[in-house]
């Protein structure tokens, strides 16, 4: 699967079964790994503490990321319609993103339901 870089690079190193780069974050089944700011992974590009604007954004599998607001969307990545600081676009995503299935995976499910 292709992720792009969302404004927000991460030393990461590929280990089985997990990628590791900083704090994991569990959502159900799903860990999320974010950088790890405290030992400088590219902590001058992008600081949690900072006043920067950032969008939520979203693309065709209806997955959830932010985006600087100063940059050009990737392809493939739509503006979801919240603005604000990154704390509050990742507290809007918690809220919305309840099922993080890709949508193709949700159809084909659905339809082995049916």
């Amino acid at each position: 699967m292709f992720v792009p870089d969302l404004g927000v690079r991460a030393r990461c190193t590929l280990s089985a079964p997990a990628v590791t780069c900083g704090r994991p974050i569990t959502r159900g089944r799903f860990t999320v790994t974010q950088p790890d700011f405290a030992n400088g992974a590219d902590a001058e590009e992008a600081r949690p503490d900072t006043d920067e604007e950032y969008l939520v954004v979203r693309n065709d599998e209806e997955q959830y990321s932010i985006w600087r607001a100063d940059r050009e969307l990737p392809a493939g990545w739509y503006q979801e319609g919240v603005r604000g600081g990154r704390q509050t676009c990742l507290d809007h995503i918690g809220v919305i993103w309840t099922d993080m299935r890709p949508l193709s995976l949700r159809r084909r499910l659905a339809g082995a339901d049916a």
